[in-house]
């Protein structure tokens, strides 16, 4: 298996990333992570059976939910990861037909489709809509809706078909199941089986198969199990594939030759990249405008160049975190002036900071027993859109 490089960073928004996710209470409300509030309702457990062919896959899930609370209605919702993000005709109805909801045997006919605001002023912006993609990340996902009502002590099993189209890059495939959205749900999940059938993708073929120490091989399927889960962002499905046996690395290896690129402020080669460790890229355009560089800060990198900074205006800050691996880092809550931010928005904003910037900080244990970093930068950061940092000597 391959580390999954910028290549597979470029592709997952210039491309096409095709990917499906557990049921969720109150998407709206919550924004498409978990519950605003307790719900007494537990996804005691869900099997998912997919078929994976080259091109296409066809996704199906079982969940078996139960009631612990009084009667309640409750708006389920299922995040639509599958539409093109640049494309302005996603909200199209055709695309409903893609997605079929049965509750207690039944057909539900009324599915609602929720976009946020935010997500839908990104995708008319005209200019760098890519980086602003970027960083937007999974804020708020668009949402299919739909009411289902519980009686106490009830069981209701709902099944979700979803029919997938994979990117149309001619090297990689991409599929994603989020099992962690399932954890707004009330406890554990008892029972949590994912089964994916490979057609016409052969071993030799596969780039990446997550998690990794916990599937198991049977002819051409892959299944994971889960018992007595509470599923975190560690137990998503992650699977990564070439379109034929060799073609990744041989655009690797002509890209190392074409694309200049730097890796910390240190020229390097594209093939070196590791998306695991990459905390921010830009795609710089030479002066002359007849090619580009690929610029990318690792997350060690601007780590610790905060620690840098922090140690200058507020060693009490830096003595917080210095002993923090970055893993430990990102585990937290974090703001910075003041807006929440996490994954590649966090290093991006991060990365940010220079010299001339003073940065303080706080840690605050909350009182959900997590623990939240707070950033503040004596100037404003500058915006997303067009900006690139360069590389100081650490």
């Amino acid at each position: 298996m391959k580390k999954k490089t910028l290549l597979a960073l470029y592709v997952l928004f210039i491309a096409k990333l095709s990917a499906v996710a557990d049921i969720i209470p109150d998407p709206v409300v919550v924004k498409g992570i978990v519950p605003s509030h307790a719900v007494d309702i537990q996804m005691v457990s869900e099997v998912v059976k997919v078929n994976l062919s080259l091109d296409s896959s066809l996704v199906e899930c079982t969940f078996h939910l139960h009631n612990w609370g009084k009667q309640t209605d409750l708006e389920v919702g299922f995040p639509i990861m599958n539409f093109y993000l640049w494309d302005n005709d996603y909200l199209n109805a055709v695309n409903k037909t893609k997605f079929d909801v049965v509750v207690r045997g039944r057909n539900i006919d009324k599915v609602n489709l929720y976009i946020p605001d935010q997500l839908q002023k990104i995708l008319k912006v005209g200019t760098d809509r890519y980086n602003n993609l970027r960083t937007y990340e999974n804020k708020n996902k668009p949402w299919y809706l739909w009411q289902v009502h519980f009686e106490k002590n009830e069981d209701v099993t709902i099944f979700v078909r979803y029919r997938l189209t994979n990117g149309a890059d001619k090297i990689s495939r991409f599929f994603d199941y989020l099992l962690s959205t399932g954890a707004g749900w009330k406890g554990n999940i008892n029972d949590a089986k994912v089964i994916v059938k490979l057609n016409e993708v052969a071993d030799v073929q596969m780039m990446q198969i997550k998690p990794q120490k916990s599937y198991i091989r049977a002819g051409d399927e892959i299944i994971w199990h889960f018992k007595n889960l509470k599923p975190t962002i560690k137990n998503d499905i992650y699977l990564e594939f070439e379109t034929s046996k060799g073609a990744y690395k041989a655009i690797q290896a002509n890209w190392n030759l074409t694309r200049p690129t730097y890796i910390d402020g240190k020229k390097s080669r594209y093939s070196l990249i590791d998306s695991v460790q990459l905390g921010s890229f830009h795609i710089k355009e030479w002066p002359d405008k007849r090619g580009y560089d690929f610029v990318v800060f690792t997350k060690g990198y601007i780590f610790k160049k905060l620690k840098i900074f922090a140690k200058q205006s507020d060693p009490g800050f830096l003595q917080r975190i210095s002993n923090m691996s970055i893993m430990q880092f990102e585990s937290n809550e974090i703001e910075i002036n003041g807006e929440h931010v996490s994954g590649d928005a966090l290093y991006e904003k991060l990365n940010k900071i220079d010299s001339t910037n003073a940065v303080t900080g706080k840690v605050k244990k909350l009182t959900t027993g997590k623990t939240k970093i707070i950033i503040a930068t004596k100037k404003p950061l500058p915006s997303t859109e067009g900006f690139f940092q360069s590389a100081p000597q650490l």
